[in-house]
């Protein structure tokens, strides 16, 4: 009796996890103002319950700090360049998201960083102590006919999570596989089935590196949401390819642009926070000064007082020189080097209190107008 109740209350629940993305976007709103003081540092973390723990190796006195320092790489392939003169730091902690269009290089860069390619040029050093879980868009190492159980545990009927035994059946439960799923040969499975039974093999693994090109494809909804709460709890390293908007908004602390012909940059937060920077580092590079423009007279009725006047006459001044000090420090969250700087909070704050001055200024400009 318990378990029909059980059921019925899982059925109606997965009916509500279906209802779709504009659901799963507004349930994501507090998980993506959660990020901030992650994005803040790149490195902090906001601890979040989830339905599992990734476990990754955090013994101090065996993994560095640094994990990669990428210096003056170029790569090119069949006279197509795919990186030009790029330099990066990835310490340990970060999660960050490389987008770009298709043939831009993506997945390539992720083979220079761990040395599968070499670059024509430049250097980069890694942690020797690196140990990596690698999920490729390629699923190539899928035997259909393998039970899904004998997959992720390689035939043992426990495994290790986190320090933890726990048994196989029971550890797939928690990534939405029944019993019965469980025992049966992938070939059974669906498409999104498959990325979640990859998913559950790459996590199981004791990494301290987590390297995923394309995770979400083909995922359903709830698998989605389990991902993102695994990813976000995860406190190792962590390297996202993925073109899912909103799920690059609530996972990582920075973004990787492959903008074409080898042009890389690097942006604090997630998609959407690239695209605000994008668009202020333009505006920044355009605005040289605010144009000292006289307000015509106002009517006698409306006419400005002597030291109304001599205010509004300061305003253009004002507005000028907080746009430039802004302009300069956009430039400077621009850097990814910024955010591994002790003084970058103070600078955050920083640009909030003349971010609001300016507001303020304008509205006064605005109301004598």
């Amino acid at each position: 009796m318990a378990n029909a109740r059980f059921d019925k209350k899982l059925a109606q629940e997965e009916v509500w996890i279906r209802q779709g993305i504009k659901a799963r976007r507004t349930r994501n709103e507090g998980r993506v103002r959660a990020l901030k003081t992650m994005r803040d540092s790149f490195i902090n973390r906001r601890k979040k319950q989830g339905s599992v723990k990734i476990h990754a190796l955090d013994d101090e006195n065996r993994v560095s700090k640094l994990v990669f320092e990428v210096k003056k790489i170029s790569y090119q392939i069949a006279g197509l360049q795919l990186v030009k003169d790029f330099s990066m730091l990835v310490l340990k902690g970060e999660k960050i998201g490389i987008i770009g269009g298709n043939g831009t290089g993506k997945s390539t860069f992720i083979k220079l960083l761990l040395d599968e390619l070499q670059p024509d040029s430049g250097n980069i050093r890694r942690s020797k102590t690196i140990k990596l879980a690698y999920f490729d868009q390629m699923r190539e190492n899928l035997d259909l006919n393998m039970k899904a159980m004998d997959f992720v545990s390689e035939g043992r009927e426990r495994i290790d999570i986190g320090g933890k035994s726990k048994h196989i059946i029971g550890y797939l439960r928690q990534f939405l596989f029944t019993g019965k799923q469980a025992m049966a040969p992938i070939r059974m499975f669906s498409g999104g089935e498959k990325n979640r039974l990859m998913l559950a093999k790459i996590l199981s693994q004791p990494a301290n590196l987590l390297v995923l090109d394309e995770p979400t494809n083909d995922l359903d909804v709830e698998t989605l949401e389990l991902l993102e709460e695994m990813l976000v709890d995860y406190t190792g390293t962590l390297i996202l390819i993925s073109h899912d908007r909103t799920f690059l908004n609530n996972v990582v602390g920075s973004t990787v642009v492959m903008d074409g012909d080898g042009v890389i940059n690097q942006y604090a937060g997630g998609y959407d926070d690239y695209l605000i920077q994008k668009q202020d580092k333009l505006d920044a590079q355009k605005t040289k000064a605010v144009p000292k423009q006289k307000v015509k007279s106002k009517s006698a009725s409306q006419k400005l007082s002597y030291k109304q006047q001599q205010e509004l006459d300061k305003i253009p001044e004002k507005i000028e020189k907080l746009e430039i000090e802004i302009g300069e420090i956009q430039l400077q969250l621009s850097d990814p080097v910024f955010f591994q700087q002790d003084e970058s909070q103070d600078v955050l704050i920083k640009l909030a209190q003349l971010e609001a001055k300016l507001e303020i200024l304008y509205e006064k400009w605005s109301e004598f107008e």
